[in-house]
């Protein structure tokens, strides 16, 4: 992912980007894993970053790799291991007639990296902020202290 990131990030712009591209694309490159008990590897890439680890990608990547016949088919259940950027993902698929019905999840261990950390941001001053990963990082801040409480009439001002 970060090789792709440094020295090949033309090959998402191309794919993703206008004209061919839009804002919803995204594009999950099926690479060998790197790690012998994952089927295979993918590096997700969005139109704005190379994220380790999308639910949604994941599952695109699962059915492919199953309904290509990339990974064997075993109905009705299959499960396997997916060597992703964020960490290994196992994956349990529901399948009929060679098709794949359902995909089911387990992501790379989530944790608290740190609570309650200050951060300085512009404009806002300093907040505090837990750090947590799950199969990326994300800062988590309580929305009444930016001013929000979090009501439907508030909806635009997320954006």
């Amino acid at each position: 992912m970060i090789t792709m990131e440094r020295d090949h990030d033309h090959i998402r712009r191309m794919l993703i980007c206008e004209p061919r591209g839009s804002v919803a694309r995204h594009v999950n490159l099926l690479v060998p894993s790197t790690r012998e008990d994952c089927v295979a590897g993918a590096i997700i890439m969005e139109p704005t970053e190379y994220p380790p680890m999308s639910g949604s990608n994941t599952i695109c990547v699962a059915t492919v790799l199953l309904e290509t016949g990339m990974v064997p088919m075993n109905e009705p259940e299959t499960r396997f291991k997916l060597d992703m950027p964020g960490g290994v993902i196992e994956v349990r698929a529901e399948c009929r007639g060679g098709e794949c019905q359902s995909i089911t999840l387990r992501n790379a261990p989530a944790f608290a990296e740190r609570l309650d950390a200050n951060i300085e941001v512009e404009g806002l001053g300093t907040l505090k902020v837990d750090i947590a990963y799950g199969g990326m990082f994300y800062a988590i801040v309580d929305a009444a202290a930016l001013g929000f409480s979090v009501t439907p009439d508030e909806a635009r001002a997320w954006r």
